[in-house]
């Protein structure tokens, strides 16, 4: 009696592939090397999505409707499952609630996975050693044992539309956002200094000589970081005729970051308001 419910359902299938070869001068080691890629990823995925009408016309109740989505995904890094479920009310005529919870991920890159190893030569300070500083070959690149990033996200907020002011919607949503065995690197600095506060991961990374000197330093793709950021968008649309066939609207966004911490393990960091981030790039606020 609330309406009619709709159902989508399919099946996806995809193949990636990555080349990447350098010539002569490109691969020889100077102060660091160009390495070649190669690697490929066959992609099948599931998926079912409803939307289900709960309510209409009753007080306090224009429509009420739930939906709900789930995928189930198989690649070369194993199988995951991601789903959503949410709903969307509208009160009355004007004002619309909305509300979802999902779990969200992202599979790594090509190149995240298969990147050749590349040297670099780089300067760090060993607190094992008295704190003296050393040159050091550090290695990135891909690293095939990568798992996808899962996320969990939930949200809730709101539109508004007027009626005495036709052609004004304001809205304005909460975000909780959440992401575990995000992928990162770390600096060869960071690994040192990890490692002398006790981070067993970070130590393995690490090779020394018989005198006990860095060596070599293994800086590849890793699921690193756990992250978390909280929020709200804010957005504000105008629209309004001028003739027939012609209209001018105006749009305003605003995003507001209440916090964006990242844990390596042994550090929790809140980069907002920094020029620095955790994937290098600052958070505004």
């Amino acid at each position: 009696p609330a309406g009619k419910v709709s159902v989508a359902f399919g099946v996806e299938a995809r193949r990636e592939k990555l080349d990447q070869k350098g010539g002569p001068a490109g691969v020889t080691f100077g102060f660091t090397n160009f390495a070649s890629v190669s690697g490929r990823n066959t992609t099948n995925e599931a998926f079912a999505e409803a939307m289900v009408p709960v309510l209409r016309d009753i007080p306090l109740i224009k429509r009420l409707e739930v939906n709900g989505a789930a995928r189930i995904t198989k690649d070369n890094t194993g199988s995951i499952w991601s789903w959503k479920v949410g709903f969307l009310h509208d009160v009355v005529d004007g004002v619309t609630v909305r509300a979802a919870t999902s779990r969200d991920i992202r599979a790594p890159f090509l190149n995240e996975l298969y990147a050749g190893r590349i040297a670099g030569l780089f300067t760090v300070t060993d607190p094992e050693q008295g704190g003296d500083v050393f040159s050091v070959t550090a290695f990135t690149g891909g690293n095939p044992d990568l798992r996808p990033e899962v996320s969990r996200t939930h949200t809730f907020g709101a539109r508004v539309r007027p009626a005495m002011v036709p052609g004004l919607s304001v809205s304005g949503d909460y975000y909780n956002i959440r992401i575990k065995n995000a992928i990162s690197t770390l600096t060869a600095q960071q690994i040192v200094d990890l490692c002398a506060a006790g981070g067993a991961g970070a130590c393995s990374a690490i090779t020394r000589g018989s005198d006990g000197r860095i060596s070599t330093i293994s800086s590849t793709q890793l699921n690193l970081l756990s992250l978390q950021t909280r929020g709200l968008d804010v957005g504000v649309r105008y629209s309004r005729s001028l003739a027939p066939e012609r209209k001018i609207g105006l749009d305003a966004h605003l995003n507001r970051v209440f916090d964006f911490d990242t844990d390596n393990g042994l550090t929790t960091i809140d980069f907002v308001g920094s020029h620095a981030g955790a994937f290098g790039l600052g958070i505004a606020r």
